[in-house]
């Protein structure tokens, strides 16, 4: 395939937060954007989106390389006035990216959905009335082929499941 981009990481951790967490969240304020929404908080930064979760679950996205996890997991930290320590995460979903260019060769989706589904043992879904697309399931995540030339990769759980795509 081509050099795919990655759009979004989407990954987890536990902390144990202080007992006063809100009222932290509350002196942020200054620093952060928040949005509170019964137990869940959002605190957005320049690094990432946080979500945190009162049972001190945080579910981390935006971030665009496996180098920004770790950043993003000491920026909680410090904003929470937390010790450093080695926090252990799990990557739930990397999207990425490219854009085959249909001018160098005769770019038929579905002659390349089943060239796909073919050589990485695949299953295609079509659903062309809600979205104008092909989705070939793999077991490293989904491709999402459009008529412009355009692919999504959803669903990637490593970044050697990356490499096989690309």
């Amino acid at each position: 395939m081509v050099k795919l981009t990655i759009n979004n990481i989407k990954c987890r951790f536990k902390v144990e937060l202080p007992i006063n967490y809100k009222n932290k969240i509350k002196s942020l304020a200054d620093f952060v954007s928040i949005r509170q929404t019964g137990n869940i908080v959002i605190l957005r930064t320049e690094t990432a989106v946080y979500i945190v979760f009162s049972a001190c679950f945080v579910n981390v996205t935006g971030i665009k390389s496996i180098d920004q996890i770790q950043t993003a997991i000491e920026e909680f930290l410090y904003l929470f006035e937390l010790k450093d320590q080695n926090i252990p995460f799990i990557i739930d979903n990397i999207s990425a990216h490219t854009k085959i260019d249909q001018t160098n060769y005769d770019y038929n989706i579905t002659d390349y959905a089943n060239r796909l589904t073919i050589r990485y043992n695949g299953l295609i879904l079509r659903n062309n009335l809600k979205f104008p697309s092909i989705s070939v399931l793999l077991s490293q995540g989904t491709i999402v082929l459009f008529r412009s030339g355009k692919i999504n990769c959803v669903g990637i759980k490593t970044i050697s499941d990356i490499c096989y795509f690309e």
